[in-house]
């Protein structure tokens, strides 16, 4: 398989680049939120539209005329939109007036207003237009924003004008429109997680809750099924109607109106997990590409003894290269062979000749084991054997679609919505002084990152699903990043032994409970 071209490993463009992926902007990108786990989505947005406003402030200041035009006419390719006009030196007493006013919202005076280039904005929204006045390079007093505003001494004659601050309107257009445009691409996911409120509803408060639509029952119904949801028993219970979502808001089809409260409640934690997320990705392409070269070239003045194993051995049936460190013990290596056999057999491995394997010592890593998708690299720790099954995890991942990473697929999000939940409440059992949750207080993002959750998972499913016992297992998984609950162990079961039972040629079905 080719390799993806690599164009940089300067950090901020690699940055950019995974953004441009999903369609968000490369505003973006410069923002690394600090949000909590208990956030709401209103708290998530402030938080996300006061670092977007940072952002824009900074992008733009030493931005020439021309360039500002240009960046405000890119960020307006949406249904929220900014049309400029710049003001010429006022004539009439109305122009007289919206001047005076700017130079008070941007606490300077009349006669040094030009330079800061006073405009008219047309604000589009959707099919509704409204004009306001502002400066585009100062800031407006924040009681000048979205205020109507005029002088005493003529306001019954010429009346009142909306002024805005230049740096909220764009950050606004640029937040809006990706709500917008991410909500668009997220149709699998809201149709998902509106079947999700409506069976935690029902299961929680013991009632039928369904929306009203009679058409939008069906369709809610359906999706239900795709992911086995199963309502509880409802006879004998008592049915309650709820319009939190319409039907609009299910199957996406009215997008020509903003998104409503119940949808963006779901966008915007979505969204900036999907941004967490793209940032635990670039870190990883980061450490991917600086960490292997100087690692994990093969080594020179390999014992003749190793060099000869490392050439036939079981571990070369799947990989195309297999590497050893010089202090392996070549006779448990041959122990590991067998149960590498084994293994492969009981999962139905297919060949992955692309990909090496080594087993190397990963002190300075500190890790016990590591994957590398870039290099089509999997390592393992000389002292660390039960790492195989994560990074395994880690490679069917990133292999078994080509193109694709499954872990980021919709098919497993049911997966990670409970994993979520069963964790955080395993999590939040531990005293306050336990060692895991000081460090999961520290690394909670990465413990989400969908990949991890997709690694931790398979394992999972080999040592309870399929009750395999092996050197490439953990003895133990008491610790709370694996959720033993039966019904999450019921959830992932499926959905391995679909992705194990897929054949090369054909596409993956997955069957999610």
């Amino acid at each position: 398989m080719e390799r993806t071209r690599i164009h940089t490993l300067r950090k901020e463009d690699v940055l950019r680049e995974e953004f441009q992926k999903v369609g968000l902007s490369e505003i973006l990108a410069g923002i690394n939120l600090e949000v909590g786990p208990n956030d709401s989505p209103v708290q998530l947005e402030k938080k996300l539209r006061s670092a977007v406003q940072r952002q824009v402030k900074k992008h733009v200041k030493n931005m020439a005329l021309e360039d500002i035009l240009d960046f405000v006419k890119q960020v307006s390719d949406g249904p929220y939109q900014i049309d400029i006009h710049l003001l010429a030196p006022p004539d009439t007493e109305r122009e007289k007036s919206i001047f005076t006013l700017l130079a008070i919202a941007g606490k300077i005076t009349t006669e040094d207003i030009i330079p800061y280039h006073p405009v008219q904005v047309d604000l589009k929204v959707f099919d509704k237009t409204q004009n306001a006045f502002t400066l585009l390079r100062k800031e407006l007093l924040d009681r000048f924003h979205m205020r109507h505003r005029g002088l005493i001494k003529n306001m019954d004659e010429i009346g009142c004008f909306l002024f805005a601050d230049v740096y909220k309107l764009i950050s606004n257009v640029i937040v809006n429109n990706t709500f917008h445009s991410y909500a668009l691409t997220q149709s699998e996911y809201l149709q998902f997680k509106i079947a999700e409120y409506y069976y935690l509803r029902s299961y929680n408060e013991n009632k039928h809750i369904m929306p009203d639509d009679i058409f939008f029952q069906q369709q809610l119904q359906k999706t239900m099924k795709h992911y086995s949801i199963s309502l509880p028993d409802m006879n004998n219970m008592e049915v309650l109607y709820d319009t939190t979502f319409t039907l609009e808001d299910f199957d996406g089809s009215n997008t020509e109106v903003p998104l409503s409260k119940a949808v963006k409640n779901l966008v915007i934690p979505r969204l900036i997990k999907t941004m967490s997320n793209i940032r635990e990705k670039t870190k990883q392409i980061m450490n991917e590409h600086s960490s292997y070269a100087k690692a994990f070239q093969m080594k020179k003045n390999i014992s003749p003894a190793t060099l000869s194993m490392m050439q036939e051995n079981q571990f070369r049936w799947m990989y195309g290269e297999v590497e050893l460190d010089n202090d392996v013990d070549l006779q448990k290596f041959q122990t590991l062979e067998m149960e590498f056999t084994e293994l492969r057999t009981q999962l139905g491995l297919k060949q992955a000749l692309d990909h090496s394997f080594r087993i190397r010592k990963l002190g300075r890593h500190k890790a016990a084991g590591l994957y590398y998708p870039y290099y089509k690299a999997t390592v393992i720790d000389i002292d660390g054997p039960s790492s195989y099954a994560h990074e395994l995890g880690h490679q069917l991942d990133h292999t078994i679609l080509p193109g694709q990473v499954l872990s980021e697929t919709i098919n497993f999000d049911p997966i990670i919505s409970m994993y979520e939940h069963l964790v955080e409440d395993n999590v939040t059992k531990l005293p306050n002084n336990n060692e895991f949750k000081v460090k999961w207080e520290k690394k909670r993002s990465y413990y989400f990152y969908p990949s991890e959750i997709f690694a931790r998972s398979f394992e999972l499913f080999l040592s309870k699903s399929m009750e395999i016992s092996s050197s490439f297992l953990k003895k133990e998984y008491t610790s709370p990043e694996y959720p033993l609950d039966q019904d999450f162990l019921n959830l992932i079961q499926p959905y391995f032994e679909a992705m194990l039972a897929i054949h090369a040629e054909e596409p993956m079905k997955v069957a999610v409970q």
